[in-house]
């Protein structure tokens, strides 16, 4: 899959190529190509000409709404417990097993109804008007419950139910030395180091 992101002030169109690791040599194929600048994976292709720079470690979060049952309960005695969660609703990014842990799958497996739904932000509306819970990166949950009005919180992970992983970024050869796609690069490497989602990244 291939999204295209034009910032209008500049002119500027970035390609991104974010596929799964089942689809490795059509993302190889698009960068290789030109049909993409950009790939965004935790596992990379591993292939001659691919350059690839690790960005910074990322972390899944609990997102509920303040009144939530559960919430209320972590909030109080400082404990979660993941069965606690068990006769609610789940929103979870992805079904894939590869690469890192995720807490939702185990779930799951256990009978837990479970929607499946990429689109945090979206998902978020829902949570805040129910007691479904949301997978989602650390810094978007915090970015969420900051501006929620105090509708939404965010339960972290307990040590090993962490669900974490490096998403790495990568490019062909080719824009190597290209000016303008080093000076993007330089901005997703710093702006992701930061995680600020406060902040434009360009």
């Amino acid at each position: 899959m291939i999204q295209t992101a034009s910032p209008s002030r500049w002119k500027i169109t970035f390609r991104w190529c974010s596929t799964s690791i089942r689809k490795e040599g059509k993302a190889v194929e698009f960068l290789k190509n030109g049909f993409a600048d950009f790939g965004l994976n935790p596992i990379p292709p591993t292939v001659q000409g691919i350059r690839i720079h690790p960005l910074t470690t990322l972390k899944y979060v609990l997102l509920l709404s303040s009144t939530h049952p559960i919430y209320r309960r972590w909030k109080e005695s400082n404990r979660f417990q993941l069965n606690w969660l068990l006769p609610y609703t789940q929103f979870i990014p992805s079904s894939s097993k590869i690469g890192y842990y995720r807490s939702w799958l185990q779930l799951a497996e256990r009978g837990m109804r479970t929607i499946e739904s990429p689109f945090f932000h979206t998902n978020s509306f829902y949570i805040e008007g129910s007691n479904a819970v949301g997978w989602i990166p650390e810094p978007s949950g915090r970015y969420l419950e900051a501006n929620s009005g105090g509708r939404l919180g965010v339960i972290p992970l307990p040590g090993e139910k962490k669900g974490e992983f490096v998403p790495k970024l990568f490019w062909h050869e080719r824009l190597e030395n290209d000016p303008l796609h080093q000076w993007v690069r330089s901005k997703i490497i710093s702006h992701a180091s930061s995680m600020d989602l406060s902040k434009p990244l360009l």
